[in-house]
């Protein structure tokens, strides 16, 4: 006689050991919230080796193909930054450098962590505002185009910020940003909930208004950096402008990567309103007097 499966998972899942059935079982089948509204992502990593020795069967149908892209996609990306971002440093001139002048992997980590920021902090925002806004389409076009004026604004107020602190302008902005990644982190959970009945008009400017103050901020790391490379190491300019612009648009043009990012994002268990900021703490040579 067949063993009743069916029957022993559903009184599993109705018993008191339904945790411990949900953290067993071999795919994931824990119920959908909003955090995780992806009911049909079912896929667990520590099954893959498993269904694939299983591919003549065709166990491999139950993997999401989404997250093979996913991966395919970033071991590509990590190949072309290498070719086209790390390799040109070998054809730039090394003299002419003042003694402060920050070295090239300093600067090239520095706009890694601006650009990778960018994108974690956008993908936080995008599958907040997804709920918020009723579509996930909807969501990427505010977030995006809130981002981009705010932090562009920011970057115009950037020289006069440079000016009247020389030293301690990029540690500012660092630190505000992270103060108004907590903010968030507490406040936008509830005041979004409890805005959810307003009119779509009213709820994409109050997304743009909440969007505003820290893309403002997070607009400000990127032109303070580069001026203080232009100070020291000028010829590292054009180079730094490049690899910036190569990450922020590999990580915005390739495929809707915010949609394919949030999979993963909110496979990991990680909540929307955790902004953290990974910004760019590092400091680039002390300026020139």
């Amino acid at each position: 006689m067949a063993k009743p499966t069916l029957y022993d998972a559903a009184i599993a899942l109705l018993g008191p050991g339904r945790s411990t059935f949900l953290a067993r079982y071999s795919f994931d089948i824990r119920p959908a919230t909003d955090d995780r509204p992806f009911f049909f992502r079912f896929f667990r990593w520590s099954l893959l080796p498993q269904l694939a020795a299983l591919q003549g069967q065709g166990g491999l149908v139950f993997v999401d193909a989404g997250y093979l892209v996913v991966v395919l996609a970033l071991l590509l990306a990590v190949a072309a930054s290498i070719v086209l971002i790390l390799l040109p440093l070998a054809w730039l001139p090394r003299g002419g450098k003042s003694p402060a002048a920050p070295g090239r992997m300093r600067v090239a980590f520095y706009f890694l962590l601006i650009g990778f920021a960018f994108l974690f902090v956008e993908i936080a925002f995008i599958h907040r505002f997804s709920l918020f806004l009723g579509h996930p389409l909807g969501a990427i076009a505010v977030t995006l185009a809130g981002f981009l004026v705010s932090a562009g604004l920011g970057s115009g107020i950037s020289k006069r910020a440079a000016a009247r602190w020389p030293q301690a302008a990029i540690m500012l902005a660092i630190a505000a940003i992270v103060g108004l990644g907590a903010v968030y982190t507490l406040v936008l959970p509830p005041l979004l909930g409890g805005l959810m009945e307003l009119p779509l008009a009213v709820k994409i400017a109050v997304a743009v208004g909440l969007l505003a103050p820290l893309g403002f901020v997070m607009g400000l790391p990127f032109p303070l950096g580069l001026g203080r490379v232009s100070e020291c190491a000028s010829d590292l300019v054009p180079w730094a402008w490049g690899n910036q612009r190569l990450r922020v648009g590999r990580g915005r043009c390739n495929g809707q990567p915010p949609r394919h990012a949030c999979r993963i994002y909110c496979r990991a268990g990680s909540r929307p309103g955790s902004l953290r900021r990974s910004g760019a703490p590092v400091r680039l040579g002390r300026r020139q007097t």
